[in-house]
């Protein structure tokens, strides 16, 4: 699988369908998240379509960001190179005996809570944290009402 680097949302959301094409075709556990993920996006590219953040190019700028530090993960995985520990952990048990939200659970943990941290520092340098707070709730609403 070739992918580089995503530059927009539109490019996260082809890369993912590459992940889930290639899980779907290798019968892999890895898929699993990469869907959630892929719809999750999806909606999120939807409303900064619509303009619906305050900050809809900011927000994008994130939202690649954020999804680039899976991407790279998943990539360097594949190519048996270093990642974090907790993405080595959640992609380590692909093969395991585990339910598909286990699996799932696995990976949004280690994009929660380590690459969401991640993304929001190196694209919020020399602005107010806060004042991505009210674009954090907008996300927050719409993974409500997709699950």
């Amino acid at each position: 699988m070739n992918m580089r680097r995503a530059t927009s949302i539109q490019e996260v959301l082809d890369q993912l369908d590459m992940i889930i094409e290639d899980a779907i075709t290798s019968h892999s556990s890895l898929g699993l998240f990469a869907y959630i993920y892929r719809r999750t996006t999806a909606e999120i590219a939807k409303e900064i379509g619509l303009k619906n953040f305050d900050n809809n190019e900011q927000l994008e700028i994130l939202d690649v960001a954020f999804a680039n530090l899976y991407l790279d993960a998943y990539k360097s995985y594949q190519n048996k190179q270093n990642i974090s520990k907790s993405w080595q952990f959640a992609f380590d048990q692909k093969d395991k005996s585990l339910t598909i939200l286990q699996h799932i659970m696995l990976g949004m943990n280690a994009h929660i809570n380590l690459d969401l941290a991640v993304s929001t520092a190196a694209t919020m340098k020399g602005k107010e944290i806060k004042d991505v707070e009210a674009d954090f709730n907008k996300v927050n609403d719409i993974l409500f009402q997709i699950t």
